[in-house]
């Protein structure tokens, strides 16, 4: 909760602030790029504007959410985002200035293309694509296959509220339907992570799509989930018959499967984590499967025993060029991971999903709202 408060005052009062002075900079500069003065009143009256709406939409919402501070907070993000692309552009025009007279019709241009890239962004970030990977980690006798549907980041909040869980919903039991059509009879959903936002609060009522999940749904905490009531949560989801995994395990044995869901939260991040210190219950003679919000220590779980990470939190960078500093902290940014030795496979597997939701602006480019399909058997394996 202490690290909520201080993201809320970087992201409320500081921030606001820090946008009330860059929108001004960076509305002038728009205008005259175009040769068009802003009379001060109106400038003025603009910034003060998405100022307000980015204070007052963060605020209201966090205590409790209304349809209103929804469409305020998705106005700012959505601004925020062009913002930092027309920023880029008025860098770029400034370039070319200096080698060229940049003709008004090209500065249109440019700035018809953030609007563009931003319809198009928009839409893909709320379509889901489903993809489809084939991963011989099971261990025994046993030919029958299992489905692991990962999914990570769906991210409900004030800006992906309703929509989000029953599109989910609906695009699981499609899969679903089409896995137990083509054969599959075990069939397991996984979320690593970031079910809620944290930007207000989650009660059971809003997570009821999610009972109405074919099939058996595991849960494990990522950063976002611990911003608001993490019991509540938690207490909510087991309810609906969601299985929460908060550092515990299951054990398949039907299955052959022991899942391990580790949490994550930034306050424990001095601690155990920088350490890498884990004490997991792995079961050698089983396919361990371990889920962990971030794509991080994946040498050292190999080490342990773990065959397949199930791990989110990157988005992938979500939009060009977010994706550029992302992958500079995480260098495992998105897709599956094999990893081998002396062109030997290890039998041990990373996927990074680029996530279901959004964080800040509900754009996506250059990255999918996604459900990884990973279907387990034990081709080829020897003991």
């Amino acid at each position: 909760m202490e690290y909520f408060k201080r993201r809320y005052l970087i992201n409320g009062p500081i921030g606001t602030v820090f946008l009330f002075i860059y929108n001004y900079f960076l509305i002038d500069i728009l205008f005259r790029y175009i040769d068009y003065q802003l009379n001060p009143v109106v400038l003025l009256s603009i910034c003060l504007f998405l100022a307000l709406v980015n204070i007052i939409s963060i605020t209201v919402e966090m205590n409790a959410s209304h349809k209103i501070t929804r469409i305020f907070m998705e106005i700012s993000e959505l601004w925020k985002w062009a913002s930092l692309m027309f920023l880029f552009e008025l860098i770029l025009l400034y370039v070319l200035g200096l080698f060229i007279k940049i003709p008004r019709e090209l500065v249109l241009i440019l700035y018809s293309l953030v609007i563009v890239l931003g319809v198009y962004g928009y839409y893909n970030a709320h379509h889901i694509k489903v993809k489809y990977h084939n991963l011989p980690i099971l261990k025994g006798d046993n030919n029958e296959s299992i489905a692991i549907l990962h999914i990570s980041d769906v991210h409900f909040g004030s800006i992906r509220r309703e929509s989000i869980l029953v599109n989910l919903k609906n695009k699981i039991n499609q899969v679903y339907l089409d896995l137990k059509q083509g054969g599959m009879e075990h069939i397991v959903v996984i979320i690593s992570g970031d079910l809620v936002d944290g930007s207000s609060p989650v009660d059971i009522k809003d997570l009821e799509p999610l009972k109405d999940i074919k099939p058996k749904v595991i849960f494990t905490p990522g950063n976002h989930d611990h911003y608001q009531d993490i019991n509540g949560l938690l207490n909510d989801l087991e309810e609906l018959g969601i299985i929460v995994l908060n550092d515990d395990s299951l054990d398949m044995k039907d299955l052959g499967l022991n899942i391990i869901g580790l949490n994550f939260k930034y306050e424990d991040m001095e601690s155990k984590w920088e350490e890498c210190h884990f004490n997991l219950p792995v079961n050698k003679s089983e396919t361990n499967i371990l889920i962990f919000h971030l794509p991080v220590f994946y040498e050292y779980f190999k080490k342990l025993g773990v065959d397949l990470q199930l791990s989110g939190h990157t988005h992938g960078g979500q939009f060009y060029p977010a994706n550029l500093w992302v992958r500079a902290v995480y260098h495992k940014l998105k897709g599956l991971y094999a990893f081998s030795r002396d062109g030997v496979s290890d039998r041990f597997y990373l996927s990074v999903s680029t996530g279901l939701g959004t964080m800040g602006p509900p754009i996506r480019i250059g990255t999918d709202s996604e459900i990884v399909v990973l279907t387990l058997n034990n081709k080829d394996f020897k003991k």
